[in-house]
């Protein structure tokens, strides 16, 4: 409870007394998960200083340093880092760090890690994501600037396709939108689908997205591989405004109701005219 509350003299009295430094409780969280959870640097780097197991973790699977990235704990999950700490076992750890914190808006812990030689354009294991993709998906607006100038690559691709740019359209994020496009953000992009940064905007229903895309002079009439344009995915996944909207300005149908035999995603745009 001491170190839940960041009680730094609670603790130094309890451990001077014999308190187990690693006991857990009922749901396997350490003393110094509990201090990571409260934020009090000090509790941290005395229960450290006291052979605090730095990788312990709770019966959830969760260790001190991922409760210090979710709840946004720079200083902790900088302090743990320099201890040790895991990211992910057998990764390395500055690159891992870089995208949890890219993730969580650790903007500071970010700017160490690029100083202590995170490769800014890593890529994690499983999609082959850049932490740029995960600052622009989160809308960490400032996190997304530092990176650029620390070198990102924005038109860099996932395993799918995707650019930064699809992931900050697809969150309805115009101001990453538009400073993305700024730093060269290929507009008209496509993924491994054919999709493009105008088509996820549509689909996911972004109407300011989908109208600064425009005006940036992204093709409306694009298809994907199966044929689709931004239209179409606006109208099969319902999003009528901006369905209207595209038709409004330009794009076109194809033909695409007069076609379809299904209807299960088209559930609130009509076409009666």
């Amino acid at each position: 409870w001491g170190c839940l509350k960041g009680w730094l003299g609670v603790v130094q009295l309890l451990l001077s007394r014999g308190a187990d430094v690693n006991a857990a409780n009922s749901l396997g969280k350490t003393p110094l998960i509990a201090a990571a959870i409260s934020g009090s640097l000090p509790v941290v780097k005395l229960l450290v200083q006291s052979g605090a197991g730095i990788n312990a973790r709770s019966k959830g699977g969760l260790r001190a340093l991922d409760y210090a990235f979710r709840l946004g704990r720079g200083e902790v999950a900088q302090f743990l880092l320099e201890k040790g700490a895991e990211v992910v076992p057998g990764g390395n750890v500055l690159n891992d760090a870089l995208h949890e914190a890219s993730r969580c808006n650790l903007k500071d812990l970010g700017k160490w890690l690029l100083e202590q030689g995170a490769d800014v354009n890593s890529r994690d294991g499983k999609y082959g994501n850049t932490p740029l993709f995960w600052a622009s998906y989160r809308g960490h607006r400032e996190f997304v600037a530092m990176l650029l100038r620390e070198g990102s690559l924005v038109n860099a691709t996932n395993k799918f396709g995707n650019t930064s740019l699809f992931w900050a359209s697809r969150a309805g994020r115009a101001d990453l939108v538009t400073l993305l496009l700024a730093a060269g953000s290929d507009i008209n992009a496509t993924d491994r689908d054919g999709k493009t940064a105008l088509m996820v905007g549509a689909s996911a229903g972004k109407l300011e997205v989908v109208k600064l895309l425009l005006r940036a002079g992204a093709n409306i009439n694009l298809k994907n591989k199966f044929g689709w344009t931004a239209l179409m995915e606006a109208y099969f996944e319902g999003h009528a405004e901006v369905a209207a909207y595209l038709k409004g300005v330009g794009a076109r149908l194809n033909g695409f109701l007069k076609s379809s035999s299904w209807t299960g995603g088209l559930r609130s745009a009509t076409w009666s005219r």
